[in-house]
């Protein structure tokens, strides 16, 4: 059996005493404060994002960058919220947002006085057919609508003006728009 040598030895032993302070530090410490993302069960179902708008090329290092937007959906409100990044120095002062749009999402949906809708929101990329953006797509599951958003901007000057499109309105039951899964099944492959 081969020895081990002083270098090997002293090795393990650091990381021997090592692993000894993590499990200790782990099992003994307990936590001040446990993080949770926030509940779609909650009483505010407001979520804050950012999404892609446009890819623009940039010809000095020869490469596609995106330009990112600042998605609110705000629940109490009812309103779908954006602002997109806008570089600009005026006098003294910088500005790095434009200004704010908005989109509401009571008239879209439809929704009756009364009723509390529970709303959730992705977006998804949806490739050359949004140059190169991500689509909003904001879900009712009370009412079980979905609209899908496009977030884009005119530029005006030096100005950007986003604004939010709605590209589609769905509405999804399994009587009429949704696929039946079908179980899978097992192809074994051809031995040559």
């Amino acid at each position: 059996m081969a020895r081990l040598n002083h270098t090997q030895n002293a090795q393990i032993l650091f990381l021997v005493i090592g692993l000894g302070i993590g499990f200790g530090t782990g099992f003994f410490v307990a936590p001040s404060r446990t993080l949770r993302a926030l509940s779609p069960e909650s009483t505010d179902s407001s979520l804050l994002m950012s999404c892609i708008v446009s890819m623009e090329y940039n010809d000095a290092r020869k490469v596609q960058t995106p330009v990112e937007g600042l998605v609110y959906l705000d629940y109490r409100r009812g309103k779908l919220v954006g602002t997109m990044p806008e570089l600009r120095q005026i006098g003294q002062q910088s500005k790095y947002l434009s200004n704010f749009t908005e989109r509401d999402l009571v008239e879209d949906f439809q929704i009756e006085p009364g009723t509390t809708p529970r709303f959730m929101m992705s977006a998804i990329a949806a490739g050359a057919m949004t140059d190169g953006g991500q689509l909003l797509v904001v879900l009712d599951t009370q009412s079980r609508q979905t609209r899908v958003y496009k977030f884009s901007y005119q530029q005006a000057g030096v100005e950007f003006k986003p604004q939010f499109s709605l590209v589609e309105k769905k509405v999804f039951d399994s009587k009429t728009n949704v696929e039946p899964v079908r179980p899978a099944t097992f192809q074994p492959f051809n031995k040559p």
